[in-house]
């Protein structure tokens, strides 16, 4: 959801005091003030969670319905307060860096990290979910408002603070206001039509600025590929406009011309045929050059048992794929296995599924330290997210004394290796039967991330 602020800074504009002040009345409804005992607070929250699991569903289809919208509307309330409670997070964060003189050129550092981690998110989502928190606080009362009133979905209000994000903070204000003059226009809107109807309003005040977003696409796109489960992998992307169109109509062109020919395949086989013989130079013909690093039990390849194994880069895979990519289905597979294929078996220990350790004296971790340690960690050890290793980090950092070791390595995406280094972040090892680090953020709270669970672990670890 969060995909929509991709290309926003976490920390586009610090507010300043007087602007975190003026939150909308929402927030100063009688007993919703800070002075209010925050425990109180906690536990009214959990009492209205304890409610809500306790409501009779012993109704009519009409009364279950009724249910679920009003649970609807509940959710979008949540929604608005937890947009509230994220700008005044950043405005104590600020305020805390500014009387400590610290991180000076960013003041808010770090509040994207801490509020992934409160929203059980990914890293990247926290400054994403900010920035659009600030702008629906700060920008956007009228959609605030509905927001709150259960009118209109989160989904909504991120649409039309994306959408409006280049404009300047009136022209923002206006569009939020004719667009929310009446809220039940757009009841029943779908999230393109929402989408356009936004862009309508904000392009009368915004033509020179959106022509400036549509030329800055060239520094926003990417293509990442990533595993999606039933034995299928995902390619996701952002094209600028005119290279996109291009690949359209490529992959339409080359599907038609190969269908005309009496091609057998769906048009949306052929497609997917094309992109990926055409990236990789490889056919049907010759194979495709993969690596593969396959971590499975020796009883798995050489006793035929059902156990499964891990291929790294997707996933959990079923014990007999893994045999016969390996051996091949038949002789022309076998072949082209032996000659396509790379192939690094590694092996767990049986119980506990731990790798071999290493250990080095050395800050830099050896290869093949790295290696093992990537196997045994997927993704970043951070809890939640979801981001490809591309740091190995030291879990108590070299400078403290921290060893070179397995244990005391953890893979790391690149934004959550810096975060670990702010002031008052503290990560140590948790002993145990899988590789377990506790985390403790600056403002006092712990979260615990394990390893995942490899082949020949234990069904009780």
């Amino acid at each position: 959801m969060f995909e929509e602020f991709i290309n926003l800074d976490s920390n586009p504009e610090t507010p300043d005091d007087e602007s975190l002040e003026a939150l909308p009345d929402a927030t100063r409804e009688p007993g919703s003030e800070l002075a209010q005992a925050p425990d109180e607070d906690l536990a009214n929250l959990i009492s209205v969670c304890a409610a809500i699991l306790d409501v009779d569903l012993n109704r009519s289809a009409h009364g279950l319905l009724g249910v679920i919208s009003t649970l609807e509307k509940l959710k979008s309330a949540i929604a608005a307060v937890q947009a509230m409670a994220a700008t005044l997070l950043e405005g104590q964060v600020i305020a805390q860096h500014r009387e400590q003189k610290t991180y000076r050129t960013n003041p808010s550092y770090g509040t994207g990290a801490q509020l992934a981690l409160a929203r059980r998110e990914s890293q990247d989502f926290g400054p994403r979910f900010l920035t659009y928190a600030k702008t629906l606080i700060l920008d956007l009362p009228h959609t605030l408002g509905a927001l709150s009133r259960g009118e209109i979905s989160e989904q909504h209000a991120m649409i039309i603070a994306r959408e409006t994000q280049h404009l300047s903070i009136e022209e923002r204000q206006s569009v939020d206001e004719d667009l929310m003059n009446n809220p039940r226009g757009i009841e029943g809107v779908g999230t393109k039509e929402l989408g356009d109807r936004v862009k309508q309003l904000a392009y009368v005040f915004g033509s020179h600025d959106a022509v400036a977003v549509l030329e800055a696409a060239e520094m926003r796109r990417y293509i990442a590929v990533y595993p999606s489960g039933g034995g299928t992998m995902t390619v996701h992307g952002v094209l600028p406009l005119d290279k996109g169109l291009a690949l359209k109509q490529g992959l339409d062109e080359a599907a038609q011309a190969l269908k005309s020919t009496g091609d057998e395949r769906t048009l949306d086989q052929i497609r997917c045929d094309v992109t990926v013989e055409r990236i990789t130079g490889n056919n049907g013909e010759t194979g495709t050059k993969i690596l593969v690093n396959l971590v499975m039990t020796d009883r798995t390849l050489f006793q035929g048992e059902s156990e499964p194994a891990y291929l790294q880069g997707y996933g959990t895979v079923p014990a007999y794929w893994a045999r016969e990519l390996i051996a091949g289905r038949n002789s022309r597979d076998r072949y082209f296995s032996k000659a396509m294929i790379s192939l690094l078996k590694i092996y767990t220990a049986p119980g506990t599924g731990q790798l071999v350790a290493m250990d080095s004296r050395q800050r830099e971790f050896p290869a093949m330290l790295k290696h093992l340690i990537r196997i045994r960690d997927q993704i970043c050890r951070t809890p939640y997210c979801n981001a490809p290793v591309k740091h190995l980090d030291h879990v108590l950092q070299h400078a403290l004394d921290g060893p070179t070791s397995e244990a005391n390595g953890a893979g790391r995406c690149a934004k959550c290796n810096q975060t670990k280094e702010m002031e008052g972040w503290s990560e140590s090892v948790v002993p145990g039967p899988r590789h377990t680090l506790e985390i403790q953020t600056p403002y006092g709270y712990t979260y615990r991330s394990t390893a995942p669970p490899l082949p020949g672990t234990s069904s009780r670890e």
